[in-house]
């Protein structure tokens, strides 16, 4: 049972950092997603694939 709530705090720490790479990844993909719905031709996945690439690669870039 110590076990399992160690591992669940270890869980939440982890799922509690806003500024890591796949947070903003996460946020794009929504924002991307969102974005492409009205516009023809695109979807919400394609749409999604964008947002996230735009996020990590100004995550990554950021100097």
């Amino acid at each position: 049972m110590r076990a399992a709530r160690a591992f669940a705090a270890d869980a939440r720490a982890r799922h509690a950092q806003p500024g890591t790479l796949g947070a903003s990844m996460a946020r794009g993909a929504a924002i991307g997603a969102v974005v492409a719905l009205p516009v023809p031709l695109i979807g919400p996945l394609a749409g999604a694939m964008v947002g996230a690439g735009v996020a990590a690669f100004q995550k990554l870039t950021k100097d």
